[in-house]
């Protein structure tokens, strides 16, 4: 087998590997019956021509268990779903950055990060407009259908007190 097979095969698997650990963490009792998640209208509206950029970051730490992975890939894939306008024009930016890197002291402090976090905000030039911490996503983790509701509304709310 020639090293650039070899490492397709690693390559695959790895990929494989993350796609399946996130379900099989979150899966919870065996016994418990899985539901789709149900459909909520959606409020994405993209008939402003001028708009504020909102920024929505997942900042997680140097360890990334699955919990966190999850929460990530809950809160990116809840944008998607809910706001797939304002995310495709750039309306809202998700974004993954780490809050103890250096580069990021000003959100750490600004937001008084010390674990990870989903939050959304609003800046002006540098300055850090308004935001809002997404704490409870700690505890809508297991849950996928409550998590993509509470991003939504948690989105919703910060859209209109932007109005």
């Amino acid at each position: 087998m020639k090293t650039s097979d070899v490492w397709m095969v690693i390559l695959v698997a790895f990929a494989i590997l993350l796609i399946t650990l996130p379900s099989a963490s979150v899966a919870g009792d065996k016994n418990k019956t899985v539901e789709p998640v149900k459909e909520i209208e959606s409020t994405d509206k993209n008939s402003e021509t001028e708009f504020t950029t909102i920024s929505a970051y997942y900042f997680h730490g140097r360890k990334r268990c699955m919990s966190c992975k999850t929460i990530e890939m809950y809160s990116h894939d809840a944008l998607l779903k809910f706001f797939p306008k304002r995310v495709e024009t750039g309306q809202i930016e998700w974004k993954v950055a780490n809050y103890l890197d250096p580069k990021n002291k000003k959100f750490k402090k600004e937001f008084g990060l010390f674990t990870q976090s989903v939050v959304f905000f609003v800046m002006n030039g540098e300055e850090i407009v308004r935001w809002k911490n997404l704490k409870d996503v700690w505890e809508h983790k297991k849950d996928k259908e409550k998590f993509y509701d509470y991003v939504k509304v948690e989105m919703d709310t910060f859209i209109a007190e932007g109005k």
